[in-house]
Protein backbone atom coordinates (compact mmCIF):
# COMPACT_ATOMS: atom_id res chain seq x y z
CA UNK A 1 0.00 0.00 0.00
CA UNK A 2 2.80 2.41 0.91
CA UNK A 3 4.64 1.62 -2.33
CA UNK A 4 1.52 2.37 -4.35
CA UNK A 5 1.09 5.70 -2.54
CA UNK A 6 4.71 6.69 -3.19
CA UNK A 7 4.39 5.75 -6.83
CA UNK A 8 1.25 7.84 -7.16
CA UNK A 9 2.94 10.88 -5.58
CA UNK A 10 5.96 10.53 -7.86
CA UNK A 11 3.69 10.23 -10.87
CA UNK A 12 1.91 13.46 -9.95
CA UNK A 13 5.21 15.30 -9.42
CA UNK A 14 6.61 14.11 -12.74
CA UNK A 15 3.39 15.02 -14.51
CA UNK A 16 3.43 18.56 -13.11
CA UNK A 17 7.07 18.98 -14.06
CA UNK A 18 6.43 17.86 -17.61
CA UNK A 19 3.43 20.11 -18.13
CA UNK A 20 3.92 22.77 -20.82
CA UNK A 21 4.58 26.30 -19.64
CA UNK A 22 1.07 27.58 -20.38
CA UNK A 23 -0.50 25.07 -18.01
CA UNK A 24 2.09 25.55 -15.26
CA UNK A 25 2.13 29.36 -15.19
CA UNK A 26 -1.51 30.25 -15.68
CA UNK A 27 -2.58 29.52 -12.12
CA UNK A 28 0.45 31.06 -10.42
CA UNK A 29 0.12 34.82 -10.84
CA UNK A 30 -2.03 37.56 -12.26
CA UNK A 31 -0.84 40.88 -13.66
CA UNK A 32 -2.68 44.04 -12.70
CA UNK A 33 -1.17 45.77 -15.72
CA UNK A 34 1.29 45.14 -18.51
CA UNK A 35 2.59 47.90 -20.78
CA UNK A 36 4.50 46.70 -23.82
CA UNK A 37 6.92 48.99 -25.63
CA UNK A 38 7.91 48.25 -29.24
CA UNK A 39 10.94 50.36 -30.21
CA UNK A 40 12.30 49.48 -33.67
CA UNK A 41 15.81 50.71 -34.55
CA UNK A 42 16.31 52.25 -31.12
CA UNK A 43 19.91 51.36 -30.26
CA UNK A 44 20.24 48.30 -32.48
CA UNK A 45 18.99 47.45 -35.96
CA UNK A 46 16.32 45.27 -34.40
CA UNK A 47 12.95 45.46 -32.64
CA UNK A 48 13.40 46.24 -28.95
CA UNK A 49 10.55 44.74 -26.90
CA UNK A 50 10.01 46.09 -23.38
CA UNK A 51 7.64 44.84 -20.68
CA UNK A 52 6.69 47.13 -17.78
CA UNK A 53 4.73 44.82 -15.52
CA UNK A 54 2.75 45.21 -12.29
CA UNK A 55 1.66 42.14 -10.35
CA UNK A 56 -1.80 41.96 -8.78
CA UNK A 57 -2.25 43.31 -5.22
CA UNK A 58 -2.93 39.87 -3.72
CA UNK A 59 0.49 38.53 -4.80
CA UNK A 60 2.69 37.06 -2.06
CA UNK A 61 6.43 37.73 -2.14
CA UNK A 62 8.94 36.63 -3.13
CA UNK A 63 7.14 35.59 -6.30
CA UNK A 64 8.48 33.57 -9.21
CA UNK A 65 7.77 35.03 -12.65
CA UNK A 66 8.09 33.12 -15.93
CA UNK A 67 8.00 34.94 -19.24
CA UNK A 68 8.38 33.58 -22.74
CA UNK A 69 10.18 35.09 -25.70
CA UNK A 70 10.85 33.60 -29.16
CA UNK A 71 13.47 30.85 -29.15
CA UNK A 72 15.38 32.70 -31.88
CA UNK A 73 16.29 35.30 -29.22
CA UNK A 74 19.45 33.98 -27.55
CA UNK A 75 19.10 35.90 -24.28
CA UNK A 76 17.08 38.76 -22.76
CA UNK A 77 18.58 42.24 -22.74
CA UNK A 78 17.23 43.24 -19.31
CA UNK A 79 15.59 41.26 -16.50
CA UNK A 80 14.85 43.60 -13.59
CA UNK A 81 12.62 43.43 -10.52
CA UNK A 82 12.20 44.78 -7.02
CA UNK A 83 14.15 43.27 -4.13
CA UNK A 84 11.31 44.45 -1.85
CA UNK A 85 7.92 46.14 -2.28
CA UNK A 86 9.36 49.58 -1.49
CA UNK A 87 12.65 49.23 -3.34
CA UNK A 88 13.69 50.38 -6.80
CA UNK A 89 13.81 48.04 -9.77
CA UNK A 90 17.22 46.52 -10.40
CA UNK A 91 18.59 43.72 -12.56
CA UNK A 92 18.22 40.21 -11.15
CA UNK A 93 19.49 36.72 -11.94
CA UNK A 94 17.37 34.49 -14.15
CA UNK A 95 17.17 30.98 -15.57
CA UNK A 96 16.59 30.19 -19.22
CA UNK A 97 15.20 26.99 -20.76
CA UNK A 98 13.88 26.19 -24.22
CA UNK A 99 10.38 24.77 -24.64
CA UNK A 100 9.43 24.27 -28.28
CA UNK A 101 9.29 27.63 -30.09
CA UNK A 102 9.81 29.58 -26.88
CA UNK A 103 12.62 30.45 -24.51
CA UNK A 104 11.28 30.59 -20.94
CA UNK A 105 12.91 33.14 -18.62
CA UNK A 106 12.37 32.55 -14.89
CA UNK A 107 13.21 35.06 -12.16
CA UNK A 108 12.10 36.13 -8.70
CA UNK A 109 10.73 39.46 -7.56
CA UNK A 110 10.27 40.86 -4.07
CA UNK A 111 7.75 43.49 -5.16
CA UNK A 112 5.02 44.06 -7.74
CA UNK A 113 7.05 45.83 -10.44
CA UNK A 114 9.31 44.24 -13.02
CA UNK A 115 10.90 45.14 -16.34
CA UNK A 116 11.80 42.70 -19.10
CA UNK A 117 13.51 43.51 -22.42
CA UNK A 118 14.74 41.62 -25.45
CA UNK A 119 15.72 42.32 -29.07
CA UNK A 120 13.79 40.54 -31.80
CA UNK A 121 14.19 40.39 -35.56
CA UNK A 122 13.38 43.43 -37.71
CA UNK A 123 13.10 42.36 -41.34
CA UNK A 124 14.44 44.73 -44.03
CA UNK A 125 13.55 44.74 -47.71
CA UNK A 126 14.97 47.80 -49.41
CA UNK A 127 13.58 50.78 -47.52
CA UNK A 128 10.82 48.67 -45.94
CA UNK A 129 10.89 47.40 -42.37
CA UNK A 130 8.58 44.82 -40.81
CA UNK A 131 8.45 43.34 -37.32
CA UNK A 132 6.13 41.23 -35.23
CA UNK A 133 5.51 40.87 -31.51
CA UNK A 134 3.43 38.22 -29.75
CA UNK A 135 2.29 38.23 -26.13
CA UNK A 136 1.84 34.48 -25.64
CA UNK A 137 -0.59 34.81 -22.73
CA UNK A 138 1.80 33.80 -19.97
CA UNK A 139 -0.56 35.17 -17.31
CA UNK A 140 -3.97 36.76 -16.98
CA UNK A 141 -3.69 40.54 -17.36
CA UNK A 142 -6.24 43.04 -16.08
CA UNK A 143 -5.08 45.80 -18.40
CA UNK A 144 -2.67 45.32 -21.33
CA UNK A 145 -1.49 48.23 -23.48
CA UNK A 146 1.00 48.54 -26.33
CA UNK A 147 3.02 51.56 -27.49
CA UNK A 148 5.08 51.86 -30.68
CA UNK A 149 7.96 54.32 -30.78
CA UNK A 150 8.45 55.54 -34.36
CA UNK A 151 12.06 55.95 -35.50
CA UNK A 152 12.85 59.47 -36.81
CA UNK A 153 12.18 59.60 -40.54
CA UNK A 154 9.80 56.63 -40.55
CA UNK A 155 7.04 56.95 -43.16
CA UNK A 156 3.86 55.05 -43.87
CA UNK A 157 3.76 53.50 -40.41
CA UNK A 158 1.07 50.83 -40.05
CA UNK A 159 0.22 48.37 -37.29
CA UNK A 160 -2.12 45.39 -37.22
CA UNK A 161 -4.24 45.69 -35.16
CA UNK A 162 -4.21 49.47 -35.38
CA UNK A 163 -2.62 51.52 -32.60
CA UNK A 164 -4.73 54.65 -32.94
CA UNK A 165 -3.62 56.85 -30.05
CA UNK A 166 -1.05 59.34 -31.42
CA UNK A 167 1.15 61.44 -29.17
CA UNK A 168 4.56 63.08 -28.93
CA UNK A 169 6.97 62.09 -26.18
CA UNK A 170 7.34 65.03 -23.75
CA UNK A 171 11.02 64.33 -23.11
CA UNK A 172 12.37 62.93 -26.39
CA UNK A 173 10.01 64.60 -28.89
CA UNK A 174 9.46 61.30 -30.72
CA UNK A 175 6.18 60.14 -32.22
CA UNK A 176 4.36 57.32 -30.42
CA UNK A 177 1.34 55.20 -31.31
CA UNK A 178 -0.57 53.38 -28.60
CA UNK A 179 -3.53 51.18 -27.95
CA UNK A 180 -5.28 49.54 -25.01
CA UNK A 181 -6.48 45.94 -25.18
CA UNK A 182 -8.13 45.66 -21.78
CA UNK A 183 -8.19 42.37 -19.90
CA UNK A 184 -6.73 39.19 -21.35
CA UNK A 185 -7.11 35.72 -19.92
CA UNK A 186 -4.19 33.41 -19.22
CA UNK A 187 -3.36 31.62 -22.46
CA UNK A 188 -4.95 34.38 -24.58
CA UNK A 189 -2.31 35.65 -27.00
CA UNK A 190 -1.99 39.00 -28.76
CA UNK A 191 0.08 39.63 -31.92
CA UNK A 192 1.09 43.09 -33.16
CA UNK A 193 2.53 43.51 -36.67
CA UNK A 194 4.52 46.65 -37.52
CA UNK A 195 5.50 47.96 -40.95
CA UNK A 196 7.04 51.21 -42.23
CA UNK A 197 9.56 52.61 -44.69
CA UNK A 198 12.71 54.56 -43.88
CA UNK A 199 15.46 55.96 -46.10
CA UNK A 200 18.05 56.25 -43.34
CA UNK A 201 19.85 53.77 -41.11
CA UNK A 202 20.88 55.89 -38.13
CA UNK A 203 19.56 54.68 -34.79
CA UNK A 204 17.12 56.60 -32.61
CA UNK A 205 19.40 56.58 -29.56
CA UNK A 206 22.26 58.02 -31.63
CA UNK A 207 20.07 60.84 -32.93
CA UNK A 208 18.76 61.64 -29.45
CA UNK A 209 22.33 61.81 -28.11
CA UNK A 210 23.37 64.11 -30.97
CA UNK A 211 20.39 66.40 -30.35
CA UNK A 212 21.18 66.54 -26.64
CA UNK A 213 24.82 67.38 -27.36
CA UNK A 214 23.78 70.12 -29.79
CA UNK A 215 21.35 71.58 -27.24
CA UNK A 216 24.07 71.57 -24.57
CA UNK A 217 26.55 73.29 -26.92
CA UNK A 218 23.96 75.92 -27.88
CA UNK A 219 23.19 76.62 -24.23
CA UNK A 220 26.88 76.97 -23.41
CA UNK A 221 27.37 79.34 -26.37
CA UNK A 222 24.46 81.51 -25.25
CA UNK A 223 25.90 81.70 -21.77
CA UNK A 224 29.31 82.68 -23.18
CA UNK A 225 27.80 85.38 -25.39
CA UNK A 226 25.83 86.74 -22.45
CA UNK A 227 28.98 86.74 -20.35
CA UNK A 228 30.89 88.58 -23.06
CA UNK A 229 28.14 91.14 -23.43
CA UNK A 230 28.24 91.83 -19.71
CA UNK A 231 32.03 92.21 -19.84
CA UNK A 232 31.79 94.60 -22.77
CA UNK A 233 29.35 96.80 -20.87
CA UNK A 234 31.68 96.91 -17.87
CA UNK A 235 34.63 97.85 -20.10
CA UNK A 236 32.64 100.65 -21.73
CA UNK A 237 31.68 102.01 -18.34
CA UNK A 238 35.30 101.92 -17.17
CA UNK A 239 36.50 103.66 -20.33
CA UNK A 240 33.83 106.32 -19.97
CA UNK A 241 34.79 106.94 -16.36
CA UNK A 242 38.47 107.19 -17.29
CA UNK A 243 37.77 109.65 -20.07
CA UNK A 244 35.55 111.65 -17.74
CA UNK A 245 38.24 111.81 -15.10
CA UNK A 246 40.89 112.68 -17.68
CA UNK A 247 38.65 115.39 -19.09
CA UNK A 248 37.98 116.82 -15.64
CA UNK A 249 41.70 116.84 -14.86
CA UNK A 250 42.44 118.60 -18.15
CA UNK A 251 39.83 121.20 -17.42
CA UNK A 252 41.31 121.79 -13.95
CA UNK A 253 44.78 122.22 -15.47
CA UNK A 254 43.43 124.72 -17.98
CA UNK A 255 41.66 126.69 -15.29
CA UNK A 256 44.78 126.76 -13.14
CA UNK A 257 46.85 128.05 -16.09
CA UNK A 258 44.33 130.79 -16.77
CA UNK A 259 44.45 131.80 -13.10
CA UNK A 260 48.26 131.98 -13.16
CA UNK A 261 48.29 134.06 -16.32
CA UNK A 262 45.87 136.55 -14.79
CA UNK A 263 48.00 136.80 -11.68
CA UNK A 264 51.13 137.40 -13.78
CA UNK A 265 49.41 140.14 -15.79
CA UNK A 266 48.57 141.92 -12.58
Amino acid sequence: MMKRLLCAVLLVVVSLTCLPFSLRAQGDLRLASLRVGLWPEYDQSALLVIYWGQLAPETSYPATVQLRMPVRVAAPHVVAAQAGPDQAIDEVDYDSVVEGDWRVITFQTGGPQFQFEYYDTLTREGMGRTGEFTWPGDYAVDNLSVELQEPPGAQGVTTQPALQIMQTGPEDGLAYRGGGFGALQAGQSLTIQVAYTRTRDDLTATLLAANQAAATTSSASSTTVAGRSGTDVILLVVVAVVFFLLGAATMRVAINLQTLNRQRRR
